[in-house]
């Protein structure tokens, strides 16, 4: 694939160096017609070469001739030409596409094929309705084609020149906005039937050009399969009618991403025992944003697979993939289902361990009592007990106290922050970099604290604190880290936005007895275990996270037992950073003291021995 890329980019460079005036558009049809040409593809009119003349076309398919598709067959060929003629182009920032290796491909229609003809053996696959709602250039597709012309040799003894039209005929249906993409797709189709030698046949495949969200369907599908589309929310307003989805969809709540009302959309057209296979962002397990259409999924399908791939899966795109695999049951099914997972993340060769590695089987009745109903693969019987019992058992920190973000310098932070006190609207401020467990060190930045200094009229924006934030003893808490790192601060500090700060609103709940449940081992596991920001490059602590944490109010004589760990701690930092010749031991007899406090938390929320041991195995990894 690297291969083909580098090719096509340079190809690409040349004729952009030559042809800056021409629109992307023009410049590709002119030159994939030329494509087409070269490889004996069906002429289209879609594609015509209207720029070129016969010396430079006679060079441009010499190149083309040289592109290295080594293993790759034609049809596909056609597609990843398009994806990297269009790559880092408005275009494809748009269509949000990312073609899907074969791999991939291969894995979701196999599983969620067999799936489906597994639990109905006798269904005639003459009646079979599947559909591609993305269908772009054909990579889903045509793979659904080859494993339907398979099933038609193992049921009923017909060979692809004789299952082709009534898979093409009763079996598929297709839709994409993309008109480009779906005349490839066509032209691919038409290749692969005059090979065949059935290059006259009507085909009658039903193919939409139109947006799958707003498309009405005269009928119900067994299996909806496809890579959909990647938008997220900033860009949605830009390309498409936020309204409309707000509208029209439950998932389309908050900062949603496009996927969403994409997998609520299939699974409303999907019948009664149908499966859904999609390739989407990983961040649908765990985030917040997702927690709708996560709900939306848990009422209405048994969860067959969930598989992390981490990141790599599509090139230019530095987020986490899964492989999610649904169908559409009734309740006492889904609360019954056994969900099986692979968590690929840190895998090397993601293929191979794809097909080697084990399952692992979560109960889909976890996912009903999660927070947000996260979709935690990586979690034992055990810890979702534990974590049930918890959160079922204590209050969360929101109901005794309030949490905000600090100071947002928004575009004006060279006017805000200063390294001198220039005069006396200057306020020592915090930052994130500032604070570790239990202790703070300034470094020395000054806030201009003046909103006078905005200048809307210039398009100037900042979010300044609440002064009661300000001028109270307060909680800081670190918003860039995969654990909470959480301080007492009571000399005044303005916080920017890198900082958390939190204030009780219950006499009788002391900051500091907060202040050493959250630096425990036990909340900040129970944070991880949920979300899994460790090893990330940069992990966010949302407010949400902290609001949520779980917390067991004790009279105000056991609060101060846990009070005077984290007073001995904060003693114990400050001479750290005042006697350097004795760092060494403080940071074990800091250590010792933390680890102390942690068996006592353990206790408060009554621990067993195993529960124990396993999160102090867990920790250790993280």
């Amino acid at each position: 694939m690297k291969n083909i890329r580098r090719d096509i980019t340079n190809i690409k460079k040349k004729l952009k160096k030559k042809y800056s005036s021409v629109e992307d558009e023009v410049l590709f049809r002119s030159f994939f017609a030329l494509v087409l040409e070269e490889y004996s593809f069906p002429e289209s009119k879609v594609f015509q070469n209207i720029l070129f003349d016969k010396e430079e076309s006679d060079y441009l398919k010499y190149c083309i001739s040289k592109i290295q598709i080594h293993d790759i067959n034609l049809e596909n060929m056609l597609g990843w030409i398009y994806q990297f003629f269009y790559e880092d182009t408005v275009v494809q920032e748009k269509l949000a596409q990312y073609y899907t290796e074969r791999w991939i491909v291969e894995y979701i229609v196999d599983h969620s094929l067999d799936l489906f003809l597994s639990q109905n053996p006798e269904r005639p696959l003459k009646t079979i309705k599947i559909l591609d709602p993305c269908c772009g250039t054909g990579h889903f597709t045509f793979y659904i084609i080859d494993k339907m012309v398979d099933w038609y040799r193992k049921r009923e003894g017909l060979e692809a020149r004789d299952s082709l039209p009534i898979i093409l005929q009763r079996n598929l249906f297709v839709i994409d906005t993309d008109q480009i993409a779906l005349e490839i797709f066509k032209i691919s189709l038409t290749q692969r039937l005059r090979i065949l030698g059935l290059e006259a046949c009507e085909t009658g495949l039903q193919i939409l050009n139109g947006d799958y969200l707003t498309a009405g369907f005269d009928q119900f599908f067994d299996l909806i399969l496809g890579n959909p589309p990647y938008l997220e929310n900033r860009k949605i307003n830009k390309y498409l009618n936020k309204a409309m989805l707000k509208e029209n969809f439950k998932a389309a709540r908050g900062r949603f991403d496009l996927v969403s009302v994409f997998i609520e959309k299939s699974i409303g057209i999907l019948k009664d025992k149908g499966v859904l296979g999609y390739i989407v962002p990983a961040n649908i397990l765990l985030n917040n944003n997702f927690a709708e259409i996560r709900q939306i999924m848990l009422n209405s399908c048994a969860i067959s697979q969930v598989i992390n791939l981490g990141e790599g899966v599509f090139s230019h795109v530095s987020m986490d993939m899964c492989m999610l695999i649904l169908q559409k049951v009734s309740d006492d099914c889904r609360k019954k289902n056994w969900i099986f997972t692979k968590n690929l993340r840190q895998a090397e060769n993601k293929k191979r361990e794809l097909k080697d590695s084990s399952f692992k089987q979560i109960k889909q009745a976890y996912y009903y009592n999660t927070l947000k109903s996260v979709f935690d693969i990586h979690s034992s019987d055990q810890i979702f007990q534990l974590r049930s019992r918890i959160y079922e058992k204590y209050p969360l920190l929101k109901e005794s106290c309030e949490i905000i973000a600090g100071i947002a310098p928004g575009n004006i932070r060279h006017k805000l922050l200063s390294d001198k006190k220039l005069d006396v609207r200057y306020v020592p401020v915090l930052e994130g970099k500032d604070i570790r467990r239990y202790g703070y060190q300034w470094q020395g930045t000054y806030l201009l604290n003046d909103r006078n200094v905005i200048d809307k009229h210039r398009g100037e924006y900042a979010t300044f604190m609440r002064e009661e934030f300000v001028l109270q003893p307060k909680l800081v808490i670190r918003q860039t880290a995969d654990r909470f790192i959480a301080a007492y601060e009571d000399q005044n500090y303005y916080l920017l936005n890198t900082l958390y700060a939190c204030l009780s609103r219950n006499e009788n709940l002391k900051l500091k007895y907060i202040l050493a449940l959250l630096n425990s081992k036990l909340l900040n596991f129970l944070y991880y275990s949920l979300i899994h920001e460790a090893k990330k490059l940069f992990p966010q602590i949302k407010i949400y996270h902290i609001q949520n944490s779980p917390i067991k109010i004790e009279n105000l004589g056991i609060q101060q037992h846990f009070i005077d760990f984290v007073n001995r701690i904060e003693y114990l930092n400050k001479e750290y950073n005042g006697q350097k010749s004795r760092q060494v031991s403080l940071e074990k007899e800091i250590a010792a003291q933390q680890k102390k406090l942690d068996r006592q938390v353990y206790q408060l929320f009554e621990l067993t021995h195993r529960e124990i041991e396993e999160i102090e195995s867990i920790y250790t990894e993280i």
